[in-house]
């Protein structure tokens, strides 16, 4: 599967948990969440693989004093409505900075559901091989 599903959250510029423009990755205990312990719901096919927030590096991609926050999960995340991956995924990102209640006055903004969104991966790498010879210094 090459899907990829983004979601976006609008926030006051305060509340972005994170100060240098950075992509925060994954890092919770093989794909198992606290959140997920905690609410009883079976959510480890629908984890936030990153995130990021674009209006760190260019502002002008939230309103003055608010912030952007883009979450990326793998696959569509098609057993979920948009308002339950919106949950999913705020409850995530509390967990992620250990900060119970951080995403609360988040507002949900959109969920895209890219159904090709990363290139075919094969085995072995390119396709084709490597260029060899004096001009690729190889």
């Amino acid at each position: 599967d090459r899907s990829s599903t983004c979601v976006y959250f609008g926030l006051p510029a305060s509340e972005v948990p994170v100060e240098a423009p950075v992509l925060v990755l994954d890092g919770v205990e093989m794909g198992r969440s606290v959140a997920e312990q905690r609410e009883g719901v079976a959510l480890s096919e629908y984890r936030v693989n990153n995130l990021c927030f674009p209006s760190t590096v260019a502002p002008g991609y939230a309103p003055e004093g608010r912030a952007l926050c883009s979450a990326t999960l793998l696959g569509e995340c098609g057993g979920l409505g948009d308002a339950e991956l919106a949950h999913a995924v705020k409850a995530q990102i509390d967990e992620w900075f250990q900060k119970p209640g951080l995403t609360q006055g988040w507002d949900f903004l959109r969920a895209y559901r890219i159904k090709h969104a990363q290139p075919a991966q094969t085995l072995g790498g390119s396709p084709r091989p490597f260029d060899q010879g004096p001009e690729t210094g190889v």
